[in-house]
């Protein structure tokens, strides 16, 4: 049995161990897909823009969602609902709420390890559920921000992520809803899902001072939580 191999490979095997070849290699990769990180007592760091879904519904409680089921559409991210209406020949675009979602398995963590969502930039304000249970949130579009999931999510099983983001006008908010730019709504920068030490470093401040042609004086000072 003669078939030429995704990876380059054009050698003649056995139908039987081609097939084989092939399940196995799909369950690493199913592997992989569900189990991002490993049991080790160190911070692991894993993008997760792939496969979300997106529903444009400003439904205002989570427990709303149960009664949607067709309308999500898949996206990847960083993602905007204003890509297109903010840029047209029609004045005014979409100052809303929408909902995004996600699955994801976490293995069993055995060395008291915290479990952090970290958003680099959502679009106005957002709240985070876990499932099923508001994990946190955050006002303003423009810094990024982590989520602690660790008391939220359950282990060696899947686990339900649920996003509502609101760029709606809100003049307590800054910036100014009268700003020369436009307030895109949305998930707009990368998402990461973080593993880390019990002990770990969780903010660093630096600040150089006294600074001569001949030296520089550094400081440097860290937050360590659960120390």
């Amino acid at each position: 049995y003669h078939n030429p191999k995704k990876w380059g490979v054009s050698e003649s095997f056995p139908a039987g161990d081609y097939y084989f070849m092939e399940s196995v290699q799909k369950l690493v990769d199913l592997d992989k897909i569900r189990s991002p990180f490993v049991d080790l007592d160190e911070r692991q760091v894993v993008n997760i823009n792939q496969g979300w879904g997106y529903l444009e519904n400003n439904f205002s409680n989570l427990s709303d969602l149960k009664f949607i089921s067709d309308e999500w559409k898949s996206i990847n991210l960083p993602h905007t609902w204003n890509a297109f209406d903010a840029v047209d020949a029609t004045p005014g675009y979409r100052r809303d709420a929408s909902w995004y979602k996600k699955t994801i398995f976490l293995p069993e963590l055995t060395k008291g390890q915290e479990v952090l969502l970290s958003f680099e930039g959502v679009n106005l304000t957002s709240d985070v559920y876990i499932n099923g249970k508001r994990a946190g949130g955050y006002v303003g579009g423009y810094l990024g921000f982590d989520v602690n999931i660790t008391d939220y999510v359950r282990y060696d099983q899947e686990n339900e992520i649920y996003i509502r983001v609101d760029n709606s006008v809100n003049p307590t908010i800054v910036p100014s809803q009268k700003a020369d730019f436009f307030i895109y709504g949305g998930i707009t920068r990368d998402v990461f899902l973080k593993l880390v030490p019990a002990v770990s470093i969780s903010d660093m401040d630096v600040n150089i001072s006294k600074v001569s042609k001949s030296s520089a004086r550094t400081e440097v000072v860290l937050s360590v939580d659960n120390t």
